[in-house]
């Protein structure tokens, strides 16, 4: 047995994203200069395109599909902090950050934190916490800049007690996403060799600004993915709308009361896959644009449903470029001075809600470090078949949430 990858150790990061009250406490005094408007853009970029990867890759086990693209680019990035060298390159092929770390760690901390400022009417939190190894050396330097940049607060704790140390993590994240992820951290992730646990969390609950009417939904058939036909709580509301037709699909922005946050439901003509719509999409298609899309009266047909999934991201990230960072031969010497740290697992679930009154959403990322308008009839927008949705920050253009949803699993009552 390599002795040298034998003393590496672990460090594992975490994220969760969920709806919780949109009083995040916003970063005194004036941004600072790197977080300008065309560095958020480029920003936000990044994100989309990193969530159309992963969207449009074979994940194992996701027949409803569920993700926080934000919550994994935020988890990930805090760990990137830490990385140097061809490691760090890795995080940047992988995620396409655009942007130098002196730019990119303000930008998105900025960012975090005005969109949880901004939210006004919805109920958004984003907050980060990490855990290290009682008696482990963390370069001050490191925990200063993801406290300063990701309001990070960091503890100690005992990781050669590993089911004590997990139940502690696992609670404090069902806490910051309203008891809606738990167990994030499953049996064996956490070990005695564990030296740090990131966890950043987002939890999201809103109003429609158009609610649908309880009276007008109907049983109604869906035709899921694999063939067949199920029965689902078919929810029906009328209104203005921005509406896109385009290459054999339609797609509806669905706003929230707080006009910040909206939910972009994009259906497929049946012969299309809806995991396969974004293929080759980038950051300015109109498809996550939904703000040059004209307005027109829909009568919308959206499914009344719940899901929630659970990913594994070790080999999708290493498929987008990220091997080193998961190999002995990883440098995240940025976080304590060694270069015994590499990542071992990268876990995420996530979880939603969707009814007449409006949307709540959770989702949790866990990364293992381990050593080493003109008058017209309405638009009929009829979701009975499977459909892609986006939870989604109108003014930036920048995806919190990504979901397919192929077939029912159960009726909400």
């Amino acid at each position: 047995m390599n002795l040298a990858r034998w003393k590496k150790h672990f460090v594992c990061l975490a994220a969760a994203l969920a709806a919780i009250t949109v009083r995040s406490v916003s970063a005194a005094g004036t941004p600072p200069a790197s977080t300008t408007p065309e560095n958020t853009m480029r920003l936000v970029e990044g994100v989309n395109r990193f969530a159309t990867k992963i969207f449009n890759l074979d994940i194992p086990e996701r027949e409803n599909l569920l993700f926080s693209p934000l919550s994994v680019y935020g988890a990930l990035t805090i760990a990137y902090a830490g990385a140097r060298g061809s490691t760090a390159e890795g995080f940047d092929r992988a995620l396409e950050y655009g942007l130098e770390a002196d730019r990119l760690h303000p930008t998105l901390g900025n960012f975090l934190a005005e969109l949880g400022d901004s939210a006004a009417g919805d109920q958004l939190r984003l907050v980060s916490r990490l855990w290290g190894q009682d008696g482990h050396e963390f370069l001050p330097e490191y925990l200063k800049l993801v406290e300063k940049h990701y309001r990070a607060a960091f503890g100690r704790v005992d990781f050669r007690r590993p089911e004590k140390a997990r139940a502690g993590i696992n609670r404090w994240v069902a806490e910051q996403t309203g008891e809606r992820i738990r167990d994030l951290v499953p049996p064996g992730v956490i070990t005695a060799l564990t030296r740090l646990m990131i966890v950043n969390a987002v939890y999201f609950r809103a109003d429609w600004r158009t609610i649908f009417p309880e009276e007008e939904t109907e049983p109604a058939p869906f035709f899921p993915a694999a063939g067949g036909e199920a029965e689902v709580d078919l929810m029906r509301v009328t209104d203005d709308f921005r509406y896109l037709e385009k290459d054999g699909l339609q797609a509806v922005e669905l706003p929230y009361s707080g006009e910040r946050l909206a939910m972009t439901v994009i259906l497929p003509d049946p012969e299309t896959e809806p995991a396969r719509l974004f293929a080759g999409v980038c950051a300015a298609d109109p498809l996550l644009r939904p703000r040059t899309w004209p307005r027109r009266r829909v009568e919308v047909f959206l499914p009344r449903f719940r899901t929630e999934s659970r990913l594994r991201l070790d080999e999708a990230l290493k498929a987008l470029g990220m091997e080193e960072a998961f190999s002995e031969g990883a440098d995240f010497s940025g976080i304590d001075g060694t270069e015994d740290l590499f990542i071992s697992a990268v876990l995420h679930q996530a979880w939603i809600e969707v009814d007449e009154t409006g949307t709540e959403a959770a989702a949790a990322t866990a990364v293992g470090i381990g050593v080493t308008a003109v008058p017209a009839p309405p638009a009929v927008f009829r979701a009975d078949r499977p459909f892609t949705y986006l939870i989604r920050d109108r003014e930036s253009g920048a995806v919190l949430f990504w979901g397919r949803f192929d077939s029912p699993a159960e009726r909400q009552e």
